[in-house]
């Protein structure tokens, strides 16, 4: 009996198929690991690499980075801007011509990045309208309307 049941065990795990399941479970463990270590490195904060017209806010709070981006847009609307046409020149204010800079906007856009599954979403959603396309052309061939 208790060599049977090694025969058995021992079919089981020489199997291709066997390593094969293995090794794509091992992937899904690793890549499942990685998201849940980056979910919890960037709690809160913006991702590594994301950077708002130049500025790195990567591993920053919502509050660090807006103080980032506070100041070099309070530099900015103080800094006058000259207007040249020919010999003519104009010297502004920011302020006098209206700008306005969304930081909190800005910041809210930069957390958000790499936090949204659009890739594959965007696939699948390409993916449907090609086979619906492609229904609605055979089904022209065939005179018949395609189904929902």
């Amino acid at each position: 009996m208790v060599n049977q049941q090694r025969a058995i065990k021992k079919r089981r795990t020489a199997a291709p198929g066997f390593w094969a399941l293995v090794a794509v479970g091992v992937i899904i463990v690793i890549v499942v690991l990685a998201i849940l270590v980056d979910s919890a490195v960037y709690y809160n904060k913006v991702h590594a690499g994301v950077s708002v017209n130049g500025i790195a806010l990567g591993g920053q709070t919502k509050t660090e980075a807006i103080a980032s981006l506070d100041s070099v847009v309070d530099k900015a609307q103080s800094s006058p801007i000259t207007l040249t046409s020919g010999d003519k020149k104009w010297t502004l204010m920011p302020a006098d011509v209206g700008t306005t800079m969304d930081v909190e906007g800005a910041v809210k856009a930069a957390m958000e990045v790499s936090r949204k599954i659009s890739v594959p979403a965007g696939s699948f959603t390409s993916a449907r309208r090609t086979s619906r396309s492609r229904a609605a052309s055979i089904a022209r061939r065939c005179r018949r309307s395609p189904r929902g």
